[in-house]
Protein backbone atom coordinates (compact mmCIF):
# COMPACT_ATOMS: atom_id res chain seq x y z
CA UNK A 1 0.00 0.00 0.00
CA UNK A 2 1.31 3.38 -0.67
CA UNK A 3 -0.16 6.64 0.93
CA UNK A 4 0.77 9.41 3.18
CA UNK A 5 1.45 8.23 6.78
CA UNK A 6 1.72 9.11 9.76
CA UNK A 7 3.78 7.99 12.65
CA UNK A 8 1.08 6.50 14.41
CA UNK A 9 -0.08 4.13 11.30
CA UNK A 10 -2.73 6.56 9.98
CA UNK A 11 -2.52 7.52 6.14
CA UNK A 12 -3.12 10.81 5.64
CA UNK A 13 -3.60 10.66 2.11
CA UNK A 14 -5.57 8.28 -0.06
CA UNK A 15 -4.08 4.87 -0.15
CA UNK A 16 -2.91 2.99 -3.65
CA UNK A 17 -3.16 -0.70 -3.10
CA UNK A 18 -1.37 -2.88 -5.05
CA UNK A 19 -1.70 -6.69 -4.81
CA UNK A 20 0.14 -9.46 -6.08
CA UNK A 21 0.14 -13.43 -6.47
CA UNK A 22 2.22 -16.21 -7.54
CA UNK A 23 1.89 -19.67 -8.57
CA UNK A 24 4.37 -21.99 -8.88
CA UNK A 25 1.95 -24.66 -10.33
CA UNK A 26 -0.28 -24.40 -13.21
CA UNK A 27 -0.67 -20.69 -12.57
CA UNK A 28 -3.08 -17.99 -10.99
CA UNK A 29 -6.50 -17.70 -12.72
CA UNK A 30 -7.71 -14.97 -10.54
CA UNK A 31 -7.18 -12.88 -7.93
CA UNK A 32 -10.13 -11.06 -6.00
CA UNK A 33 -10.69 -8.63 -3.57
CA UNK A 34 -13.13 -6.55 -1.13
CA UNK A 35 -13.43 -3.59 1.00
CA UNK A 36 -15.15 -3.23 4.19
CA UNK A 37 -17.22 -6.46 3.63
CA UNK A 38 -18.31 -5.33 0.17
CA UNK A 39 -18.67 -7.24 -3.30
CA UNK A 40 -15.89 -9.13 -4.07
CA UNK A 41 -14.35 -7.74 -7.15
CA UNK A 42 -11.82 -8.97 -9.93
CA UNK A 43 -7.78 -7.25 -9.83
CA UNK A 44 -6.88 -6.10 -12.71
CA UNK A 45 -4.78 -2.89 -11.34
CA UNK A 46 -3.73 -1.41 -8.42
CA UNK A 47 -7.03 1.15 -7.29
CA UNK A 48 -7.35 3.93 -4.42
CA UNK A 49 -9.14 3.74 -1.70
CA UNK A 50 -10.76 7.15 -0.18
CA UNK A 51 -13.05 5.37 2.46
CA UNK A 52 -12.26 7.68 5.46
CA UNK A 53 -12.39 4.63 8.48
CA UNK A 54 -10.63 2.04 9.71
CA UNK A 55 -10.62 -0.22 6.70
CA UNK A 56 -10.95 -4.42 6.15
CA UNK A 57 -9.32 -5.38 2.52
CA UNK A 58 -9.76 -8.85 2.35
CA UNK A 59 -8.35 -10.71 -0.79
CA UNK A 60 -7.48 -14.33 -2.29
CA UNK A 61 -5.99 -15.99 -5.26
CA UNK A 62 -7.34 -18.99 -7.33
CA UNK A 63 -5.12 -20.80 -9.66
CA UNK A 64 -5.81 -22.70 -12.88
CA UNK A 65 -6.36 -26.08 -10.84
CA UNK A 66 -9.13 -24.30 -9.00
CA UNK A 67 -7.14 -24.60 -6.22
CA UNK A 68 -7.87 -21.57 -3.77
CA UNK A 69 -6.10 -19.51 -1.56
CA UNK A 70 -6.59 -19.28 1.94
CA UNK A 71 -8.48 -16.12 2.72
CA UNK A 72 -5.77 -12.99 3.96
CA UNK A 73 -6.79 -9.73 5.41
CA UNK A 74 -5.06 -5.92 6.23
CA UNK A 75 -6.42 -3.39 8.24
CA UNK A 76 -5.24 0.37 7.89
CA UNK A 77 -7.15 3.46 8.97
CA UNK A 78 -7.43 6.31 6.92
CA UNK A 79 -8.32 10.34 7.49
CA UNK A 80 -8.30 13.04 5.28
CA UNK A 81 -9.60 15.71 6.81
CA UNK A 82 -8.09 18.16 9.13
CA UNK A 83 -9.97 18.50 12.38
CA UNK A 84 -12.00 22.13 13.40
CA UNK A 85 -11.38 24.08 16.07
CA UNK A 86 -13.25 26.98 17.62
CA UNK A 87 -12.98 29.55 20.56
CA UNK A 88 -16.16 30.24 22.76
CA UNK A 89 -15.81 33.66 25.69
CA UNK A 90 -18.22 32.00 28.35
CA UNK A 91 -17.63 34.52 30.80
CA UNK A 92 -16.90 38.50 30.12
CA UNK A 93 -18.58 41.45 30.45
CA UNK A 94 -19.10 43.26 27.25
CA UNK A 95 -18.21 47.22 26.74
CA UNK A 96 -17.99 49.19 23.63
CA UNK A 97 -16.34 49.08 20.64
CA UNK A 98 -15.68 45.31 21.04
CA UNK A 99 -14.08 45.56 24.28
CA UNK A 100 -14.71 43.36 27.94
CA UNK A 101 -14.63 45.56 30.65
CA UNK A 102 -13.94 42.56 32.98
CA UNK A 103 -11.33 39.17 32.85
CA UNK A 104 -12.62 37.30 30.38
CA UNK A 105 -12.73 33.47 30.13
CA UNK A 106 -11.84 31.44 27.37
CA UNK A 107 -12.51 28.15 25.65
CA UNK A 108 -10.92 25.98 23.07
CA UNK A 109 -12.35 22.93 21.78
CA UNK A 110 -12.58 20.82 19.08
CA UNK A 111 -13.89 17.70 16.75
CA UNK A 112 -12.44 15.37 14.33
CA UNK A 113 -14.56 12.69 13.11
CA UNK A 114 -12.23 9.94 11.95
CA UNK A 115 -9.10 9.32 14.10
CA UNK A 116 -10.27 11.38 16.79
CA UNK A 117 -9.25 14.43 18.22
CA UNK A 118 -5.40 14.49 20.10
CA UNK A 119 -5.99 17.72 21.54
CA UNK A 120 -6.33 21.95 20.87
CA UNK A 121 -3.02 24.26 21.30
CA UNK A 122 -3.09 27.85 21.59
CA UNK A 123 -0.10 31.09 21.43
CA UNK A 124 -1.00 34.10 23.45
CA UNK A 125 0.45 36.92 22.30
CA UNK A 126 2.99 35.30 20.31
CA UNK A 127 4.14 33.08 23.23
CA UNK A 128 5.44 29.60 22.63
CA UNK A 129 2.39 26.92 21.33
CA UNK A 130 0.94 25.29 24.31
CA UNK A 131 -1.80 22.73 25.34
CA UNK A 132 -4.85 24.15 26.29
CA UNK A 133 -4.96 22.73 29.75
CA UNK A 134 -8.74 23.90 29.97
CA UNK A 135 -10.16 27.48 30.17
CA UNK A 136 -8.10 30.63 29.79
CA UNK A 137 -8.28 32.75 31.57
CA UNK A 138 -7.51 36.37 30.62
CA UNK A 139 -7.24 39.21 32.85
CA UNK A 140 -4.06 41.69 31.83
CA UNK A 141 -5.80 44.80 30.53
CA UNK A 142 -4.76 45.20 26.69
CA UNK A 143 -5.59 43.91 23.32
CA UNK A 144 -4.47 40.32 23.38
CA UNK A 145 -3.93 38.00 20.32
CA UNK A 146 -5.23 34.21 20.65
CA UNK A 147 -4.04 31.89 18.30
CA UNK A 148 -5.38 28.53 18.19
CA UNK A 149 -5.77 25.06 16.53
CA UNK A 150 -6.97 21.37 16.53
CA UNK A 151 -4.95 18.18 15.97
CA UNK A 152 -6.02 14.87 15.66
CA UNK A 153 -4.22 11.41 15.99
CA UNK A 154 -3.57 10.65 12.57
CA UNK A 155 -1.37 14.12 13.16
CA UNK A 156 -3.34 16.24 10.86
CA UNK A 157 -3.66 19.69 11.82
CA UNK A 158 -6.50 22.33 11.61
CA UNK A 159 -5.88 25.58 9.82
CA UNK A 160 -4.40 28.09 12.27
CA UNK A 161 -7.83 30.20 13.87
CA UNK A 162 -7.30 33.86 15.27
CA UNK A 163 -8.87 35.55 17.50
CA UNK A 164 -8.79 39.39 19.53
CA UNK A 165 -9.80 39.74 23.11
CA UNK A 166 -9.53 43.27 24.24
CA UNK A 167 -9.66 43.87 27.85
CA UNK A 168 -10.05 47.61 29.59
CA UNK A 169 -11.45 47.34 32.94
CA UNK A 170 -10.25 50.93 34.47
CA UNK A 171 -12.09 53.87 34.26
CA UNK A 172 -10.58 57.22 32.60
CA UNK A 173 -8.07 59.08 34.83
CA UNK A 174 -9.33 62.95 35.71
CA UNK A 175 -6.69 65.42 37.25
CA UNK A 176 -7.12 68.48 37.87
CA UNK A 177 -5.22 71.96 39.59
CA UNK A 178 -8.63 73.17 39.85
CA UNK A 179 -8.05 75.65 43.10
CA UNK A 180 -10.51 75.04 45.87
CA UNK A 181 -11.02 79.21 46.12
CA UNK A 182 -10.09 82.27 43.50
CA UNK A 183 -10.34 85.75 43.62
CA UNK A 184 -10.91 86.62 40.22
CA UNK A 185 -14.24 85.55 38.39
CA UNK A 186 -12.91 85.31 34.46
CA UNK A 187 -10.77 82.28 34.72
CA UNK A 188 -10.66 79.77 32.11
CA UNK A 189 -10.93 76.22 33.54
CA UNK A 190 -10.14 74.45 30.46
CA UNK A 191 -6.09 74.06 31.22
CA UNK A 192 -6.43 73.16 34.70
CA UNK A 193 -7.24 69.44 34.26
CA UNK A 194 -5.92 66.49 32.31
CA UNK A 195 -8.07 63.63 31.48
CA UNK A 196 -6.06 60.21 30.10
CA UNK A 197 -6.37 56.48 29.46
CA UNK A 198 -3.80 54.55 29.15
CA UNK A 199 -5.64 51.08 27.81
CA UNK A 200 -8.52 51.85 25.07
CA UNK A 201 -8.14 55.15 24.95
CA UNK A 202 -10.36 58.64 25.39
CA UNK A 203 -13.57 58.83 23.55
CA UNK A 204 -15.22 61.59 25.00
CA UNK A 205 -14.93 64.83 27.28
CA UNK A 206 -17.43 67.10 28.34
CA UNK A 207 -17.36 69.77 31.71
CA UNK A 208 -20.55 71.46 33.30
CA UNK A 209 -20.09 74.68 35.02
CA UNK A 210 -22.89 74.96 37.35
CA UNK A 211 -25.20 72.73 35.75
CA UNK A 212 -24.96 73.68 32.02
CA UNK A 213 -22.10 73.01 29.51
CA UNK A 214 -19.15 75.06 29.72
CA UNK A 215 -17.71 76.95 27.27
CA UNK A 216 -14.32 78.29 27.10
CA UNK A 217 -13.29 81.27 28.90
CA UNK A 218 -16.79 81.76 30.42
CA UNK A 219 -16.79 83.69 34.01
CA UNK A 220 -17.77 81.92 36.82
CA UNK A 221 -20.38 83.79 39.21
CA UNK A 222 -19.36 85.27 42.35
CA UNK A 223 -20.05 82.28 45.11
CA UNK A 224 -19.96 78.98 45.17
CA UNK A 225 -19.02 77.26 41.76
CA UNK A 226 -20.11 73.40 40.66
CA UNK A 227 -17.44 72.20 38.16
CA UNK A 228 -18.40 68.50 36.66
CA UNK A 229 -15.90 66.72 34.54
CA UNK A 230 -16.67 63.67 32.85
CA UNK A 231 -15.09 61.22 30.30
CA UNK A 232 -15.80 57.90 28.60
CA UNK A 233 -13.40 55.76 27.14
CA UNK A 234 -13.05 53.27 24.19
CA UNK A 235 -14.47 50.69 26.28
CA UNK A 236 -17.12 52.92 27.30
CA UNK A 237 -16.11 53.13 31.20
CA UNK A 238 -17.30 56.30 32.55
CA UNK A 239 -15.35 58.50 34.67
CA UNK A 240 -16.98 61.64 36.76
CA UNK A 241 -15.65 64.36 39.34
CA UNK A 242 -17.14 67.28 40.32
CA UNK A 243 -15.31 69.92 42.22
CA UNK A 244 -16.44 73.00 44.26
CA UNK A 245 -14.77 76.28 43.77
CA UNK A 246 -15.59 79.57 45.89
CA UNK A 247 -14.99 83.04 44.16
CA UNK A 248 -14.56 85.93 46.18
CA UNK A 249 -14.45 88.24 43.65
CA UNK A 250 -12.08 91.35 42.79
CA UNK A 251 -11.59 94.68 41.84
CA UNK A 252 -13.26 95.64 38.55
CA UNK A 253 -11.63 98.13 36.82
CA UNK A 254 -14.11 100.24 34.75
CA UNK A 255 -12.47 102.44 31.78
CA UNK A 256 -12.00 105.78 31.86
CA UNK A 257 -14.52 108.64 30.45
CA UNK A 258 -13.26 111.43 28.75
CA UNK A 259 -15.32 114.29 29.36
CA UNK A 260 -13.76 117.07 27.45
Amino acid sequence: MDGGRAANGWYVTPVTVTLTTTDTGAGVATLQWRLNGGLWQSYTSPFVVTTERVNLLEYAALDKAANQEAQKFTVFSLDLQNPTSQAVVVQGRSGSNGWYVSPVTLVLDGQDLESGLSHVEYQLDQQPWQTAPGPIELDTEGVHHVAYRALDASGRVDATHTLTVSIDVTPPQIQTTLPHEIIYANISLMGLYTVTDAVSQIMTMTMHLNGEPYPAAQPLRLGENSVAISAINGAGLLAQHTYQIFVRGGQVYLPLINNK
